[in-house]
């Protein structure tokens, strides 16, 4: 049961996440697009001011994957310690039932590997998201804002 609620829960998370950067990546595609083509200048200008803004976008965008990446590691680890905390009292707490401690240490034993590995596939897919959305926006960039049109 649990193991199916944290499936769900991590699909959901998913979806969300990759909606979001749908999101930001097109709409700032389209911006990006409808600026250069308003303000559109001779063909060698273009190219610089694309190849100055490819750069301050990878620039950007590995900072933010830092912040990112640095922000979700401290979340986990602190949720972590907070179940581990949690566990652990509970565990000293029922050391006059020894039934109920080995029950809970079995149930957690089968329960820790599949979370885990739900974990895996929900970050492996997030990220995986979040590339394609990347890589599509910033084609569609390039296609759009160098077209003749």
């Amino acid at each position: 049961m649990a193991a199916s609620i944290v499936k769900i829960f991590f699909c959901f998370l998913s979806s969300i996440s990759n909606f979001a950067s749908f999101a930001i990546f097109k709409g700032s595609a389209v911006l990006l697009v409808l600026a250069i083509q308003t303000l559109r200048v001779p063909g060698l200008a273009l190219n610089v001011v694309l190849k100055n803004l490819q750069v301050l976008i990878k620039t950007g965008l590995e900072s933010s994957w830092n912040l990112l990446t640095d922000v979700i590691t401290s979340l986990v680890c602190g949720a972590f310690d907070l179940l581990k905390e949690g566990i652990s009292s509970l565990l000293d707490a029922s050391n006059e039932s020894e039934g109920l401690r080995d029950s809970i240490k079995s149930a957690l034993g089968r329960l820790i590997p599949e979370f885990f590995e739900e974990l895996w596939g929900l970050i492996k897919n997030v990220v995986s998201d979040l590339w394609n959305n990347y890589k599509d926006a910033l084609d569609y960039v390039l296609e759009k804002a160098l077209s003749k049109s």
